[in-house]
């Protein structure tokens, strides 16, 4: 018998490296209210996978305090059309979100409150903490930005389809938010609350990336919450993934033979097409180099067009004898939106 979980929560217990993606679920107290501080922008890095920046609290004075925050990807950040020019260093600005675990001095920003009033929203679910004017619209990560005549929607699985942000069936927030809980119930040393905590230490680095931009191994690449895309490559079917720039490769055939095949991350996959029309494709998988996996793992996964041509749905199978009899079914989709595109993720270490 199967056991059908979320798709995400099993990928993050099954990954060594989720929490580093998904890092707030783990160093961050996404339960809580936020925190708030006040400071002068004094670093800023915009690239994937994070923005991150250092914010110094009381500049000049035996007071003062460096705050590392990390927020959105620009993956997410330039489709809800928050740009690199709205910020600069040497903004006062004040900024809320997700206060550090063990990192009293370190913030996950969701909001950014620039000089002129303008509210920056950093969050993907779109919600300004202050009124007034401000800038972010998370609809397009939301899955409400849809295409409306169903002719004009995808024909075939043949299109790029995007994750939609706060479904937990399609994102990671559930999965994230119960990492989240563990990891605070488990630093019996942490403060609580919704306002800064005098700080143990006067300054903050920010974290290293490298972690963050090491591409992720099977089945857990299957599980990032950016845009994926199939596309046709002579008689074989390319699955890109606009996270770290993955792509992979699926041999059409009625015979899976990895005879020949070098284990790696993302394995070695053929695939069947099941029905007509190119609307459905039955993809196995062996050869996975994944620490978590044993050697004899095989991965089965169906990727088919919804009746109404907006949503991909995803199912995975993963049997693995060396730790289970029991083979583990999860699931997912993603959603079509016109005009999306796969943009270049170069992570940056």
């Amino acid at each position: 018998m199967k056991h059908r979980v979320p798709f995400l929560v099993t990928g993050l217990l099954l990954a060594a490296s989720a929490a580093a993606h998904h890092s707030w679920s783990s160093n961050y107290r996404g339960n809580d209210p936020e925190v708030e501080i006040s400071g002068v922008i004094t670093q800023l890095e915009w690239k994937n996978p994070h923005v991150r920046m250092q914010i110094t609290v009381d500049a000049g004075k035996p007071t003062a305090q460096v705050w590392a925050i990390e927020s959105a990807s620009v993956a997410q950040l330039s489709r809800m059309d928050v740009t690199p020019n709205l910020v600069r260093v040497g903004q006062v600005v004040k900024v809320a979100g997700y206060g550090g675990v063990a990192n009293q001095t370190s913030l996950f920003m969701n909001h950014l409150l620039l000089p002129d009033n303008r509210e920056v929203v950093f969050s993907v679910d779109g919600k300004p903490r202050w009124s007034g004017e401000h800038v972010g619209d998370a609809a397009k990560l939301a899955g409400t930005v849809t295409e409306p005549d169903i002719n004009k929607r995808p024909a075939s699985i043949f299109a790029v389809w995007t994750t939609v942000y706060g479904d937990p069936e399609s994102h990671a927030a559930a999965a994230q938010k119960l990492t989240a809980q563990k990891a605070a119930a488990s630093n019996t040393g942490a403060a609580s609350g919704g306002r800064a905590t005098p700080a143990r230490t006067a300054s903050a680095v920010l974290p290293s990336s490298a972690s963050y931009c090491a591409p992720k191994a099977m089945p857990l690449a299957m599980g990032n919450p950016y845009p994926i895309q199939f596309v046709k490559n002579g008689a074989d079917v390319l699955l890109k993934l606009e996270e770290n720039d993955q792509v992979r490769v699926i041999h059409i055939s009625s015979t899976h033979d990895d005879s020949r095949a070098t284990r790696s991350g993302l394995g070695y996959s053929t695939g069947v097409w099941v029905g007509s029309g190119e609307k459905k494709l039955v993809v196995t998988t062996t050869k996975i180099d994944n620490r978590t996996l044993g050697d004899q793992t095989r991965l089965t996964e169906t990727f088919e067009l919804s009746a109404d041509r907006n949503r991909l749905q995803y199912t995975a199978t993963t049997m693995d004898p060396a730790r289970s009899s029991t083979p583990t079914t999860t699931s997912k989709y993603w959603q079509y939106r016109p005009g999306l595109t796969l943009e270049r993720y170069d992570c940056t270490l």
